[in-house]
């Protein structure tokens, strides 16, 4: 099978930690690169530095409009980790998911601060639920217990 450009760029071309900027920001920027040959053009014109300094301004761009929406980021790894985040949507942003080589990536945008955030608590309950299962015979009843039937509340938000 032939390797698209973006993809021989990925491999040969730039360092394990530029691999994750790179492909962080195309995830993130999706709305302002139309293809992946436009972050491989833009790359080898601009390089890392310029990735970087792109993704700084449209983020700082994004924080200094009024924006009322907001986004719960998850990134499902491989490794079966899972980190879960709320932001403000960047404009036009819509839900959407991506997988990556590291993860798979849900992007959920909510009207409002306390949809988000409710979303974000349900997330991270069935985290706990997740792990309680997979350690279920490792950990004492007591301590499973617990995790299942742990609730985070609205009010702990800001705890």
């Amino acid at each position: 099978m032939m390797k698209s450009e973006f993809e021989e760029m990925l491999h040969f071309e730039v360092s394990v930690e530029d691999y994750k900027i790179i492909e962080h920001c195309y995830m993130e920027m999706e709305n302002f690169f139309p293809d992946k040959s436009s972050v491989v053009y833009f790359y080898r014109t601009h390089g890392i530095d310029g990735f970087k300094a792109l993704y700084k301004d449209i983020s700082k761009k994004c924080l200094e409009e009024d924006v009322t929406r907001y986004a719960v980021i998850s990134r499902v790894y491989d490794s079966g980790n899972v980190k879960c985040t709320i932001r403000k949507a960047l404009p036009g942003e819509e839900s959407r998911s991506a997988e990556t080589k590291l993860f798979d990536m849900y992007i959920d945008v909510f009207d409002t601060e306390e949809e988000a955030k409710e979303v974000f608590m349900r997330h991270k309950e069935a985290l706990i639920l997740a792990k309680a299962d997979l350690y279920h015979d490792r950990i004492p009843r007591a301590l499973y217990n617990a995790m299942v039937n742990w609730k985070m509340e609205l009010s702990d938000w800001n705890k």
